[in-house]
């Protein structure tokens, strides 16, 4: 037997709580089938299917209801344990991870289960239909408490034990104005800094016009390395979108200066 783990990222970019009912139900082999992808044909067997929001859980539930706040996400882990039909061959598997919200599905996202005796199939990423067009101007950056955000210091590493501003310098690459643009910091990944939670609505955007977006960061842990965070910028009819946000903090009193 194999167990297949995934985790997938559950945000809410509004600025209401909402209730998300996420549903895990198999793809039927012959709907597997059309979609042409590299795996065996054979299906395999499943033993067990769930979604947990432990991330070293072994059992979970086809059926998960969790509550988000404004402009917050949450990880979901999907378990599944399946075993071929014939190991020379192997196998595979599919299931759907539905998001409901109210009484409308809202999106979802597929995940197969492949046993092979050969190499693995490469995995494709699927494109944003209409993404927001908005993009960094420069990599975020921090800076020391009320010191001007456009100002980037010639080093950018943080020094563990400080508190700074994260700022992201967002920008309209587009040649028409961008309306209603908003852009929020949603984690810092699996560093233990903590941030204050700021929704920047930034209104209209004109053509490479830059809005520096600040949250203040406390870095009290004890954790150090580069940690991918995730900034999230949206505009009128255009689909959210994460930018990812690199956050390198160390001990060496070389990164961002304390007035």
């Amino acid at each position: 037997m194999v167990t297949h783990r995934f985790t997938v990222n559950i945000p809410n970019p509004t600025a209401q709580g909402v209730v998300v009912d996420l549903r895990l139900a198999r793809v039927p082999g012959a709907d597997l089938r059309t979609l042409a992808l590299d795996a065996p044909e054979l299906d395999l067997k499943v033993v067990s299917a769930g979604m947990t929001l432990d991330p070293c859980g072994v059992n979970g539930r086809e059926r998960q209801e969790v509550k988000l706040q404004p402009y917050s996400s949450i990880d979901v882990h999907v378990v599944i344990v399946t075993a071929p039909a014939d190991p020379a061959k192997g196998g595979a598997a599919a299931f759907h991870l539905s998001d409901h919200r109210g009484h409308s599905q809202t999106g979802g996202v597929m995940l197969a289960c492949v046993e092979r005796p050969g190499p693995e199939w490469a995995g494709k990423v699927i494109g944003t239909a209409n993404p927001c067009p908005i993009a960094f101007a420069t990599d975020p950056y921090a800076v020391s408490p009320g010191h001007d955000p456009s100002q980037r210091p010639a080093h950018t590493q943080i020094v563990l034990g400080t508190n700074v501003d994260l700022v992201a310098a967002i920008t309209n690459p587009t040649p028409s104005r961008l309306d209603d643009v908003c852009v929020y910091l949603e984690h810092l990944g699996i560093s233990d800094a903590q941030f204050t939670p700021i929704t920047w609505n930034v209104g209209a955007l004109d053509p490479r016009e830059v809005f520096f977006a600040v949250w203040p960061v406390r870095v009290s842990g004890w954790m150090t390395g580069t940690f991918d965070g995730s900034i999230v910028v949206l505009s009128s009819r255009t689909e959210p979108v994460r930018l990812r946000s690199r956050l390198h903090i160390g001990r060496e009193a070389t990164g961002v200066s304390q007035g």
